[in-house]
């Protein structure tokens, strides 16, 4: 990735060359892009210096010109006029420092297809994941197909591989994947930008798709056919069935890769010379024996496949195909092996083996077909779910990825199980399952039935102990928000069962607060062992009307009087993220029930985790959370993120609504009852920096501004490279209502596990404690309570040693 170090020492060398100004007009169309990704990463990062640590591609001369001029003009005017047709130009220069120094993925993390069925619960939106079913119509989008499924896994399978691939060469490419043929230009509010380029509509086959188009510019563009076929073969089948299935998936591949080779020529038919054009075919599930066998036994097959990709009849075709055999393992597709690796390496080199004549793309021809193909004007409403709304623009780095997958998981999404639940509404329930799975949305959405229908009952939102404060602020937050007029009927309860006495006195107040024998009680993240399992109770004996709904990861809390419900299905956390949680010892054990495999796809896979090494190289002894050096390396990570998220944001059409309609409780994981049409930025405000066992503190000074104890030393890496931060202590009641409500200063939240439980982050940094590193039930307990709390993006700070 880029660092934004690198961009500086770019920006800086590039205004000692400005005198050349043989291209009028540069500034308007090139520069503007460079002032704008100069701005972004400047006020992100304003103490971080020091030199070029990337250096791949030069940038072209134009951006040379006028530098000095187009600041100015940027400084005075808007970049983009809201109401006049955008510059498909300014994309383009916005995009050119970053499109000319790495590899673009469009999207970086593969999107699944998936089916949502919206539904009203006590008046409010809510998101029913459905299953895959089998059907033989194709052409059927009213349900989510099991080969949209399969399709969706290989699809990921494969850009796993390539990513891991690319990588290991270090090459500037861009990968789109996914897109149809009419989604190509379809922005109208580039019309007028667009209008002198090629169109599919203009060719013999105006609909169709790209499975993945990779554009490179030393060697062209190639076109990848994906096949799924071979995942659901029985064993019971003779080989014969089985290889009749193959022959047929590969003659329609062929088809495939023929039509999408005629379409693509004529899109870049307006560029003199053309790049070639080169096609491949992947198939993750077959293995190398079985291809070479059907490809033996039907000649006239091999033929086609040949002449498919270009090749001499004599020659082998499985040389630029993908198999099984040259791919990761397809139960675990992100784990790519070193000899993985080079088994797809050798793909690469054979895919090009006769491209001699170096690089076949001028810069400025290279960034106008990546602009074409994944810029603002082409739609990715593949990436959408198949009845809902969402952004109809390509994802292009992992901070627009992070902010996306974010707001796809924060929905307010349930399974139809958890509805039935709801629509029984039962008085008393203890809703019990590991992190993740819904339990919080449900009690507020029974929270809201109850508001509703009882008008002149108050709600009561109790918390038993330090560590259910933020979920109780959370769920009171989100009431007021959800249910207009009742926010005086809404009170929270701070009680600590943990402490002598407490029970009885909790007993005491709840009890007074029963109206014609009838009590409504929300208890979410509850704890306190027996004394909780006795506040029920008693309450129970003495309310006649008690309506108690509480929930736990731990189902050995239910008392007798509530009937319990386990979720066991992961909603709010990715898979890449879940299979981390999984890890616990603590799950393994059972004190939490264990997770299962959901009955539906989740939006995604989710970003690979992040990993930080707490090394002895610069970096001091001891825990990473004293450390100054892993500061200012988290520091680098997290303002690319945020940077890389801003990038043309505002050439977006569509993110001028998202960000119009923007809801802060949104990144604080409640339910989110609208999702976002753009790529909306990440803020310091949607990153967590949790720990466990140990606390991060802050310096504290005394009434003449003396420092009298000094940050710990992350903390201070951070500072120096300019993210801010916010500590918030346990127990800290009015900190953590600001947290759920974002209403306080942009920065990044600092807490320990317990003090967020409940909350949720886009992005959350794990800062590994050295007693977690050294014994493994403590561990699995902040495996279970801190990485849970992520959204979309895991950051771990650890020792050298994986966890």
């Amino acid at each position: 990735m880029l660092e934004p170090e690198t961009v500086q020492a770019v920006i800086a060398s590039h205004r000692k060359r400005h005198a050349d100004k043989d291209e009028p007009g540069a500034e308007n169309k090139h520069l503007r892009g460079m002032y704008l990704y100069e701005l972004v990463i400047s006020s992100l990062q304003p103490r971080l210096t020091g030199p070029s640590t990337i250096k791949k591609r030069g940038l072209s001369p134009r951006e040379n010109t006028g530098l000095q001029t187009a600041s100015k003009m940027v400084k005075q005017t808007e970049l983009v006029d809201r109401n006049t047709q955008l510059d498909f130009e300014q994309w383009k220069a916005a995009m050119r420092p970053v499109l000319l120094q790495r590899t673009i993925y469009a999207p970086p993390v593969h999107m699944n297809r998936e089916l949502l069925q919206r539904v009203l619960f006590a008046d409010k939106e809510v998101y029913i994941t459905q299953p895959p079913v089998m059907t033989h119509n194709s052409a059927e989008h009213s349900v989510l197909q099991d080969s949209n499924v399969r399709d969706d896994d290989t699809q990921r399978h494969f850009l796993y591989c390539l990513r891991a691939l690319s990588d290991k060469l270090s090459e500037v490419m861009a990968v789109v994947s996914l897109l149809r043929f009419e989604d190509y230009l379809k922005e109208p509010s580039y019309r007028a930008s667009i209008v002198k380029f090629p169109k599919p509509v203009d060719t013999k086959h105006p609909r169709g798709d790209f499975d993945f188009l990779i554009i490179h510019p030393v060697h062209g563009l190639l076109i990848i056919e994906i096949k799924a076929i071979g995942d659901r073969f029985e064993s019971s089948w003779p080989e014969a069935k089985k290889d009749a299935l193959v022959s047929k998936k590969i003659q329609l591949a062929i088809k495939q890769l023929d039509k999408g080779k005629a379409v693509l020529t004529h899109l870049i038919s307006d560029k003199k010379p053309a790049p070639p054009v080169k096609t491949a075919l992947v198939m993750p599930n077959i293995g190398k024996d079985q291809l070479e066998r059907v490809l033996i036994t039907e000649h006239k097959l091999k033929k086609d496949l040949c002449k498919c990709l270009n090749i001499e009849d004599s020659e082998d075709p499985l040389g630029l195909c993908l198999y099984a055999d040259r791919m990761s393992a397809k139960d675990r597709p992100w784990d790519v092996t070193v000899d993985v690796v080079k088994a797809l390496i050798s793909w690469w080199q054979q895919v090009f083996a006769e491209d001699k004549s170096g690089q076949c793309l001028e810069d400025d021809d290279y960034l106008d077909l990546v602009a074409r193909f994944c810029g603002p004007a082409t739609y990715a409403s593949s990436f959408s779910a198949l009845n809902e709304d969402s952004t109809p623009h390509y994802l292009l780095t992992l901070g627009q990825a992070a902010s996306q997958i974010g707001d796809r998981f924060s929905r307010c999404t349930l399974r139809r199980s958890q509805l039935d639940v709801l629509e029984e509404a039962l008085p008393l329930r203890f809703l019990c399952g590991p992190p993740g799975t819904g339990k919080t949305v449900v009690l507020m959405l029974i929270a809201c039935k109850w508001l509703q229908e009882k008008e002149e009952r108050d709600l009561h939102i109790v918390s038993t102990w330090s560590g259910s404060l933020a979920a109780s602020h959370l769920i009171v937050c989100k009431l007021k928000q959800l249910c207009f007029g009742c926010e005086n009927r809404i009170r929270l309860h701070e009680f600590n069962l943990k402490g002598m006495g407490q029970a009885d006195e909790a007993v005491e107040i709840m009890l007074d607060l029963v109206r014609d024998g009838e009590l409504f009680v929300i208890c979410d993240e509850a704890f306190g062992g027996s004394e909780f399992s006795d506040l029920c109770t008693q309450l129970n004996n003495n309310c006649k009307k008690l309506h108690l709904w509480a929930a736990s990861v731990y189902h050995s809390l239910c008392p007798p009087c509530l009937q319990k419900q386990v979720f066991t299905e992961p909603l709010r956390t990715p898979p890449s993220v879940t299979r981390e949680v999984k890890r616990s010892g603590v799950i393994k054990a059972e004190l939490v029930p264990k997770y299962y495999a959901c009955s539906s796809p989740h939006p995604c896979d989710g970003p690979p985790p992040i990993m930080i090494q707490h090394q002895a190289q610069g970096h001091s002894t001891g825990w990473p959370g004293d450390c100054e050096k892993c500061g200012k390396n988290l520091a680098t990570k997290l303002l690319k993120l945020i940077a890389d998220s801003r990038l043309t944001f505002d050439l977006y059409p569509a993110s001028r609504s998202a960000d119009a309609k923007s809801d802060s409780a949104t990144a604080a994981g409640a339910c989110t009852l609208e999702t976002p049409k753009g790529p909306k930025p990440l803020t310091f405000n949607d990153v967590f920096i949790v720990t466990t066992y140990y606390e991060l503190l802050d310096e504290e000074k005394d009434g003449d501004d003396n420092i009298v104890n000094e940050a710990s030393g992350l903390l201070k890496g951070l500072k120096q490279a300019g993210v801010p931060y916010r500590v918030v202590g346990k127990g800290d009641s009015a900190a953590l209502a600001e947290v759920v409500a974002m209403s306080g200063p942009d920065a990044v939240i600092v807490a320990e596990a317990d003090t967020i439980r409940g909350l949720e982050r886009k992005v959350v940094v794990w800062v590994q404690s050295e007693m977690g590193g050294n014994t493994s039930g403590d561990i699995d307990f902040a495996r279970l309570d801190a990485l849970s709390r992520t959204t979309a993006q895991l950051v771990t700070v650890a020792s050298g040693l994986p966890i």
